[in-house]
């Protein structure tokens, strides 16, 4: 109906332009007429691109979702290297690993209904703390940083037992695992050298005693914690 409309009203205008052409008898009048008559031709074509564009602010927004969870995974990438120096440090390698399992998370489309937090030591001062987690809109699993500046690199029974309490802040869904890349000294406690026997070997964590946890440490963090408590 709109086009027959259109149609007809070009016909009458279109006729009554080149009748006062005719009697004008200019060329300016006719390039005005004939230039007239090429946009009430195109007219329709007009239209369409109007609403083509009109229709573009009408997209339905993506909305993103997330995998529900039910469980807390906390990966713990302490400073490897020493108190003064990157000597030995292994953040090359942790940030292949987590590399690695975003992949795993991809190929699986999803992280099992588990809520990984991660803390990655970068220096000797400074740590950030993140999300990695599966978009089931998009279909990838993707990194929220939860905080930059984190600190809690400080070697202490103390620091851990707030890292803990920090973890729960986060994700208190009252079930954890933890999973811990660093240097590891056998079963020799912190400060150990390789001469010492394996049997006496309870330490982990970086390349110098100053970097250094006896596993002791950790039993008693995770005990005094909000973790033990959930």
């Amino acid at each position: 109906m709109f086009r027959k409309r259109v149609s007809y009203l070009q016909h009458i205008i279109g006729f009554f332009v080149k009748a006062n052409c005719e009697e004008n008898r200019k060329i300016t009048t006719n390039f005005l007429c004939d230039s007239t008559i090429h946009f009430l031709k195109n007219l329709p074509l007009v239209a369409f691109f109007i609403l083509l564009f009109s229709s573009c602010h009408d997209e339905i927004p993506i909305i993103d979702a997330y995998e529900n969870t039910n469980q807390t995974l906390f990966v713990y990438m302490p400073w490897t290297g020493t108190k003064n120096t990157s000597e030995n440090n292994l953040k090359a390698y942790f940030d292949k690993n987590i590399a690695a399992m975003r992949q795993n998370i991809d190929q699986n489309k999803g992280v099992k209904q588990t809520d990984i937090i991660v803390i990655v030591a970068e220096n000797q001062t400074r740590s950030v703390i993140f999300r990695m987690k599966y978009n089931t809109t998009r279909q990838r699993c993707e990194l929220d940083t939860l905080k930059r500046n984190a600190g809690f690199v400080s070697v202490s029974e103390y620091n851990l037992r707030n890292l803990f309490n920090q973890v729960v802040s986060y994700s208190n869904t009252g079930k954890y695992s933890l999973l811990i890349g660093c240097h590891g000294s056998g079963w020799t406690p912190r400060g150990s050298d390789s001469t010492m026997p394996k049997a006496l070997s309870r330490a982990f964590g970086g390349s110098d005693i100053d970097m250094q946890y006896n596993i002791s440490d950790l039993r008693n963090a995770i005990a005094q914690s909000q973790m033990k408590k959930r």
